[in-house]
């Protein structure tokens, strides 16, 4: 099916004008930046997994203090950058909400 297609293709191009040819040349770049961006995200996929595989070894085992302690940390850390994550959210809806009723944009400063 898809050889038919490729070569009903080839025997119609002669017939296209400039824009469907030019339109069709940017289709295959896209095509072909796609597969590579895919091929990026896969690399990039495998070069952080061994990335992190390498971190996690070189981390004290979790039976030592040491260990624990960087892991309680490690969490902790996570925690705060989630709150701080959805601090930011909250002020930008915040901020949203008081320009659009009218109110000042610094918050608790109404007019």
């Amino acid at each position: 099916m898809e050889g038919e297609a490729d070569q009903l293709y080839r025997e119609e191009r002669p017939l296209y004008d400039e824009d469907t040819l030019q339109r069709d040349a940017l289709y295959e770049r896209a095509e072909t930046l796609s597969s590579a961006l895919c091929k990026i995200g896969d690399d990039l996929k495998g070069a952080i997994a061994d990335v992190n595989d390498c971190a996690a070894n070189s981390l004290p085992p979790e039976g030592t203090p040491m260990g624990s302690i960087i892991r309680i940390l490690n969490n902790q850390l996570a925690a705060l950058s989630q709150v701080d994550s959805r601090c930011a959210e909250l002020s930008h809806e915040l901020d949203h909400f008081n320009v659009n009723n009218g109110y000042g944009s610094t918050p608790g400063i109404g007019r």
